[in-house]
């Protein structure tokens, strides 16, 4: 699937027109409500998808809303006034070059940088703005935009996002089908992986050298065996140097990420026949 290049060569799996007119239809509902506009934020490293979603951008190192002086490191925020150009806000100098937006503004202190930004829009005294990010937003950074910015109004718009995200266009639609047969091969090589003799480690090896030859990123993997570590999927370390036995049984998540788009699998294992315990 041939996308856009981007001004670094990369190429784009979804057109950067597409991206417009997705920040484009956040003007239409921010205008539908007597926004002056959306303030759109992403984290790293568990909700990048508004981000990528609207920017093709994802924060890095980590999320901590207050470190020394620095403030939402880890976040992003991307700021769309009905009637102007969009910013993107990131809190790093070192984000990833491959942004669908113009206009990119650095600011260790995300609060601060929005300040400046809709002070340069002439939208910070008496605005009414919607947020998006309701659900990871702390309370400390929302206090401190709301004292860095105290004669605007703020109120959440999360449905916003959520609407438009829920609705797949046809290629996103095909972006998923492949992310789809990724994460089947994934299964198929767990199944064949997980035998005794070997380590838990050594299956999810394997099984990530299946997904990245397929061209998936992002891939977080575990292989719980035996009595104890088999209830529970996500008990740390997520794949350890257990010698698997006959008769174990496993849990397997395969996840990952294929252009953008991330897949998430589970599946069971036994070695072996049944038996009566």
């Amino acid at each position: 699937m041939e996308g856009m290049k981007t001004m670094s060569g990369t190429s784009l799996a979804i057109p950067i027109e597409t991206y417009a007119a997705r920040r484009q239809r956040c003007r239409v509902e921010a205008s539908a409500r007597s926004f002056a506009g959306l303030i759109v934020f992403s984290r790293d490293p568990d909700r990048a998808g508004n981000g990528l979603y609207l920017a093709n951008h994802r924060p890095i190192a980590g999320s901590h809303p207050s470190m020394y002086d620095q403030r939402g490191r880890g976040y992003c925020a991307i700021i769309i006034p009905v009637d102007q150009d969009e910013t993107l806000l990131v809190t790093s100098p070192y984000y990833e070059p491959d942004v669908t937006m113009d206009r990119v503004e650095v600011d260790t202190n995300l609060p601060r940088g929005l300040a400046r930004i809709l002070a340069s829009y002439g939208l910070d005294s008496g605005e009414r703005w919607g947020l998006v990010g309701e659900e990871f937003l702390p309370v400390l950074l929302y206090r401190d935009i709301q004292t860095a910015l105290p004669f605007c109004s703020f109120y959440f718009a999360d449905d916003v996002l959520w609407s438009m995200r829920t609705i797949k266009d046809e290629m996103e639609q095909q972006i998923l089908r492949e992310a789809a047969k990724i994460a089947d091969a994934g299964a198929a090589t767990a199944m064949r992986a997980y035998r005794a003799g070997r380590t838990e480690q050594d299956v999810v090896n394997d099984i990530d050298s299946t997904l990245r030859s397929l061209g998936a990123t992002n891939t977080s993997l575990t292989c719980q065996s035996g009595v104890y570590r088999s209830g529970e999927p996500l008990i740390r370390p997520f794949a350890s140097d257990r010698i698997l036995e006959l008769g174990d049984m496993a849990q397997l998540e395969i996840r990952g990420s294929y252009r953008g788009y991330g897949f998430d699998i589970c599946r069971s294992a036994v070695i072996g026949p049944p038996n009566d315990t």
